[in-house]
């Protein structure tokens, strides 16, 4: 959709017919999905976005899994409210399937009566996750960061911007918070309770409700077969991962990768970062060191 349709739109105070209609389409869509597979365990990718669940989403359904397969970040409600307002905010007519997946879930999870539930959470360096979900969303976090990427005028004045803009003005706490505001509050399951066996790169938690693996994105390549095997009872011996949503197919990637390498990032940060319960609880104090030294060392940029 263009501009001028978006200020149309805006103009004449659509956006909630828009809203409204894609909301009863989205339903209909989801009823239809869910009815046609209703017989099977629902599998949800559930988790809080730029940490690989594409590929894990488009890796399932290659295999014709007859079993319904939800794609989502949010079920709580203020969740949901951010990624409309971001959908908003940047010109989009309307938020992404996973918001609708989402909605749709939120509002029939009591009404479908889903005896069981199998989860598939990944996590990711909390870091490289914010700094990947900032450059996703840069319309939003920094509009003016488009002019730059469109004409490839990339500077250190430029970079010390966009540096300052997702200190200060980006959520840096969404992953450190997202087990417990939404897997936690909505399923009751504390991930934090277990120990996770951070060598092993994956863990499957048993609850009433809910099976949960959580897969750590840094080793998504290496026990993706095995970890799926083990959770869905299938064979991915031969399967390969279908690569989705990746930085490098972006618009924006030069840009992304030019920033990342010449960034390093403050102490203070950092420590808040790696001091987390998230980032101590999925990975090893060496893993948190080769982290850091990411974001830390002085780089080749030329």
């Amino acid at each position: 959709m263009s501009h001028i349709h978006h200020r149309i739109i805006r103009t004449l105070g659509l956006n909630d017919l828009v809203y409204q209609g894609l909301y009863t389409v989205s339903n209909i869509y989801f009823r239809f999905y869910f009815r046609k597979r209703k017989k099977g365990v629902p599998i949800f990718v559930y988790q809080m976005g730029r940490v690989g669940s594409r590929t894990v989403v488009d890796t399932l359904n290659s295999q014709n899994i007859s079993r319904p397969i939800f794609h989502i970040h949010y079920l709580r409600r203020d969740g949901l409210d951010f990624l409309r307002e971001k959908a908003e905010f940047m010109e989009r007519a309307y938020p992404g399937k996973a918001f609708w997946a989402g909605l749709f879930l939120r509002e029939n999870l009591d009404k479908y009566d889903f005896n069981y539930i199998d989860i598939i959470v990944l996590t990711r360096d909390p870091v490289a996750r914010n700094l990947s979900a900032f450059f996703h969303s840069m319309d939003f976090w920094y509009p003016q960061l488009r002019n730059y990427s469109d004409k490839n005028e990339f500077s250190e004045e430029i970079y010390s911007q966009i540096k300052t803009v997702f200190l200060e003005h980006y959520n840096h706490e969404r992953p450190l918070q997202w087990f417990d505001q939404e897997l936690k509050e909505v399923f009751g399951i504390n991930v934090f309770q277990e120990k996770f066996p951070t060598h092993h790169g994956y863990q499957i938690y048993h609850h009433s409700q809910a099976r949960v693996l959580v897969i750590k994105l840094e080793r998504l390549n290496e026990v993706y077969r095995q970890a799926l095997k083990a959770f869905l009872d299938l064979d991915f011996t031969n399967i390969s991962l279908a690569k989705a949503n990746v930085s490098d197919s972006k618009s924006y990637n030069q840009l992304y990768q030019k920033f990342i390498n010449w960034l390093r990032l403050p102490k203070k940060y950092l420590d808040r970062m790696y001091s987390s319960q998230y980032a101590r609880h999925f990975y090893t104090r060496e893993e948190i060191s080769i982290f850091r030294k990411r974001w830390t060392e002085i780089k080749d940029i030329s």
